[in-house]
């Protein structure tokens, strides 16, 4: 965390720095406000939506993963279940 225009007290934006890791990546999402809690919170929240993202872009191959519903089959990435 870092204060930012501290000349301005109590109405001087922080910053937030998180540090990521899933054990095999790390990235590192910053959040900007005058409220440390709201700061912290869009880090956060950046940081667990970014690795959503990363994470769907593994499964679909980069790919929307939906088919088009006229297309006969099973859609990217989904196993056919059989009827028995």
């Amino acid at each position: 965390m870092r204060v930012l225009n501290e000349k301005h007290g109590t109405r001087a934006k922080v910053r937030v720095l998180i540090e990521s890791s899933d054990g095999q990546t790390s990235w590192s999402t910053v959040g900007v406000s005058e409220n440390i809690i709201e700061a912290s919170w869009q880090a956060i929240n950046d940081s667990l939506n970014y690795k959503l993202y990363k994470h769907s872009q593994t499964f679909s191959g980069g790919v929307p993963s939906r088919r088009d519903p006229d297309e006969k089959g099973t859609p990217a990435g989904e196993t056919p279940v059989s009827k028995s």
